[in-house]
């Protein structure tokens, strides 16, 4: 018997759907039930065409359908062109499936017909199909496809990873494949060393191979013998790990010879190997508790290994990971060590020293050290005691207090083995490490990463509290890996102080994660507040882009306001589907699909149970922007989330003196200068903003006047009381403020302003601050980076957002109308932008 290939009754829907056309017979007349029957099928499966092109067995075809009464189905085949067995029809129960040769050499048509039945009358539904002969891909054109593009190939399994026989790589005679997340045909297990076919989809991991989803026929039960491929050689030929020779190698059993030992963190195992240049290839084994078990015993008696000069054979599967060699293993035994030649005792102590001790030499110490109490020489234990003196290093190595520049530090210590005894020293770098705030930490990207120290208050947990969110009252980040600290025991509400390494995340252009990698974390006692900003959903649905950014684009997001923040979000609660996995999604309204381009709620990122009683219901959400993928902006773990409970609006009745701008700034100006007196205003606010949000201009019929502030989030038409202080710099101004919104924005409030020329705009008064201008020029960009409207002889510089910032250097040389806000006159030229139209010239 042929072997056939059973695809997901999805596939249905999406291909058998689009080949159908019906039978016309004219000689045939239909009573109304029977022709409504035959409609109802035709809609139901889509009929529309002659012919189209047939992608494999169909299964789950109907015999009844929920119309009228008394309507079954029962479908037949016959084969025009193939051989008669290509094409089969099998009842099972009530369904009938066409299953076909899918394995076949020749291209096979054929015609499939539904015979409806009710009562005593017959109706025909007829349609042609044509099937394509199978067509295995080499490795070079699997390798050469599109992302997204449905393969087939045939190899040899080389190994399963962990424990999941779902997950596993395979390799046939030019290159290797990940099969992730396979169904595996006739409910087999795979097992390595087997024949199979893989049918599915070219994907990427990190630029790894991969094909998901797909679908695994095993050929042969026989298994096959594999072994390790030492590429040593080829290797030595690469001039950079990004060599794309490598490419032949991935997802295959290799091995490395002789080559030396770096370092053991955690649970990567660093190595470099000389390349024939003479230039060092590092790479690294990552021994991941889903691919082989590794003891933390075994981890330490690795770590004797490290940096002594000492080589070893590594083996495991072929990986690129962010351009670096990675070795997974297959088993605990991957690392195989070379023995030093046998000495006497003062002589290993001598090497030991010369290689081991050396390796500190000018070590960089952010966190600590780790300085070994043992050193290892074959079997020889040889012991190191350790003398620190310094007011930054406590006995252990462990940073006690920052210096305000690089500080070198010099360690001693002593090296015994039996009766042999010698003094060592090395010189180690503590560094200087000042405290930011959260939004400098945030303000960083994309730029060069860096290390930094944050005191903030933990507000959030993934589920597992592996990661958490960091806020204090300027922003708010994402910090990762700090379950690896030993001393952690992270929960929600605790003032931790942390040391961590600034990164952005990329996942293969689709996935944009700002996080601070956690390298040393510290309870404080310190009290720390952070601000909840409201956030009205809409701003940050249908934000998605295309899946391969440009490096602009990949800049804009980076720079992405919404991921500075916690925010008071609502909503509507709904689950939806994107892969394999079940996500809940925070939606504008229960309209469409919950996965159509809507903030989502990522489904690792806190405990579901805990959200399914408020599924299909308006919620309100306090909750960190996690990142930016290819589905839209998505959600960190909640703070809280409630059901919404719909509020009216309640006009402030508090007993204030309310004075109009003009006359706080006239009550004001004597002693604006000398005192800060503090005043109030029910005004109407328009925000204007540069990158960092520090400010935003009120108003009211009166005038205006500059609030300055980090943490507004008011919009145009907003009416607040506003109370402060007041200040002069360059123009009268409001700082600490507070502010109470009487109402939301109100509909149809518009920008009017006086229109000026950029040589007007350079002349501005004292009279002019906080006053609105519209003003014409031609966009330019100065080296660095800050946006200017040019006129005839003068040009204006722009404060505003990241997002205004990307678009008018989109439009560098074009010309625009800017509506603005003149600023002060300490920079009589600088103005803070509102809006912006391209000139569309006649």
């Amino acid at each position: 018997m042929k072997k056939k290939i059973i695809l997901v009754l999805a596939l249905f829907f999406t291909c058998f759907l689009s080949f159908v056309a019906c039978k016309k017979d004219k000689e045939v007349v239909y009573s109304k039930d029977m022709r409504e029957a035959m409609n109802y099928v035709k809609d139901f499966y889509t009929i529309t065409k002659d012919v189209s092109n047939f992608t494999g067995d169909q299964g789950g075809l109907r015999t009844s359908f929920p119309i009228g009464t008394g309507v079954t189905a029962s479908y037949s085949v016959s084969v025009t062109e193939g051989n008669n067995d290509d094409v089969v029809v099998v009842q099972t129960g009530d369904t009938y499936k066409i299953d076909i040769n899918n394995f076949t050499d020749h291209d096979i048509k054929f015609t499939v017909t539904i015979t409806l039945k009710l009562n005593d009358e017959t109706g025909e539904i007829e349609w042609n199909c044509k099937y394509d002969k199978f067509v295995l891909k080499t490795w070079a054109e699997y390798a050469s496809a599109e992302k997204g593009e449905t393969v087939a190939t045939k190899g040899v399994v080389v190994a399963i990873d962990g424990t999941n026989h779902n997950n596993f790589y395979f390799k046939d005679n030019d290159g290797g494949y990940y099969a992730y997340d396979a169904i595996i045909d006739g409910n087999k297990t795979v097992e390595i060393g087997q024949t199979i076919i893989c049918i599915g989809t070219k994907t990427l991991y990190n630029k790894a191979y991969e094909i998901t989803p797909c679908t695994v026929y095993v050929q042969d039960d026989e298994k096959q013998t594999v072994t390790y491929k030492d590429i040593t050689n080829e290797v030595k030929t690469f001039t950079s790990s990004e060599d794309t020779k490598f490419a032949n190698y991935q997802s295959t059993l290799v091995k490395l010879s002789a080559v030396t030992i770096l370092n053991v963190d955690g649970k990567y195992l660093w190595f470099k190997l000389l390349n024939n240049s003479g230039d060092e290839l590092k790479g690294y084994v990552y021994f991941s508790s889903s691919t082989v078990l590794v003891t933390d015993a075994e981890m330490t008696a690795m770590k004797n290994f490290a940096n002594k000069g000492i080589t070893a054979d590594i083996y495991g599967i072929g990986f690129m990971y962010n351009s670096t060699f990675q070795i997974i293993p297959t088993d605990a035994k991957s690392v195989d060590y070379a023995l030093l030649p046998e000495v006497s005792d003062s002589e290993k102590l001598d090497y030991i020293a010369n290689n081991g001790v050396k390796a500190l030499e000018n070590y960089e110490i952010l966190t600590n050290i780790e300085l070994p109490p043992t050193y290892k020489y074959n079997s020889s234990d040889i012991t190191c005691t350790w003398n620190i003196e310094s007011e930054y290093l406590d006995a252990t190595g462990k940073v006690i207090k920052y210096p305000n520049e690089d500080t070198e530090v010099t360690l001693t210590g002593t090296l015994t083995l039996n009766e042999a005894t010698k003094d060592i020293q090395v010189k180690v770098i503590v560094k200087a490490l000042s405290r930011v705030d959260v939004d400098s930490i945030v303000s960083l990207y994309p730029g060069e990463a860096t290390y930094a120290l944050v005191v903030g208050k933990v507000v959030s947990c993934d589920k597992d509290s592996k990661n958490f969110y960091l806020a204090d009252n300027t922003g708010c980040l994402y910090a990762y890996n700090a379950n690896s600290l030993t001393n952690a025991n992270i929960a929600v509400g605790d003032t931790v102080k942390v040391v961590g390494y600034t990164t952005l995340y990329t996942n293969t252009n689709k996935q944009y994660t700002r996080e601070l990698s956690v390298v040393k974390f510290e309870k404080v006692t310190e009290e720390v507040t952070y601000n909840v900003v409201d956030l009205d959903i809409t701003e940050v649905c249908g934000k998605s882009q295309t899946e391969t950014l440009s490096e602009d684009q990949l800049a804009e997001f980076a720079n992405s306001e919404f991921f500075n923040y916690v925010y008071r979000l609502t909503g509507y609660l709904r689950e939806g589907t994107v892969g394999n996995n079940t996500n809940y999604y925070l939606c504008d309204s229960l309209e469409g699909e919950a996965t159509n381009g809507l903030v989502y709620y990522y489904k690792n990122a806190g405990i579901n149970d805990d959200l399914k009683a408020l599924l299909g219901k308006k919620v309100t959400m306090v909750v960190p922007m996690m990142d930016w993928t290819q589905s839209g902006y998505r959600l960190g773990a909640y703070v809280s989330v409630a059901e919404y409970v719909e509020t009216t609006p309640v006009e402030d009745t508090t007993i204030r003196t309310i004075a109009s701008v003009k006359e706080q700034l006239i009550t004001a100006a004597a002693d604006i200068k000398e005192n800060n007196v503090p005043v109030k205003a029910k005004v109407k606010g328009v925000i204007v903003s540069n990158d960092k949000a520090q400010g935003v201009v009120i108003e009211d019929a009166t005038g205006g006047i500059f609030v300055y502030t980090k943490t507004c989030t008011l919009k145009p038409g907003d009416v607040v009381i506003v109370e402060g202080e007041m200040a002069y710099y360059g123009g009268p101004q409001l700082k600490n403020p507070t502010f109470t919104v009487l109402s939301v924005t109100e509909k149809g409030y518009n920008f009017v302003g006086e229109e000026k020329t950029t040589e007007e705009m350079c002349n501005n008064t004292v009279n002019d601050a906080c006053k609105k201008f519209v003003v014409t020029g031609t966009v330019v960009v100065n080296d660095k980076g800050y946006v200017s409207i040019q006129g005839a002889e003068k040009s204006i510089s722009i404060y505003c957002s990241v997002a205004d910032k990307a678009a008018l250097t989109a439009l560098v040389g074009k010309k625009v109308t800017i509506n603005c806000v003149a600023y002060n006159t300490k920079a009589p030229g600088n103005v803070l932008l509102v809006s912006f139209t391209e000139v569309t010239e006649a």
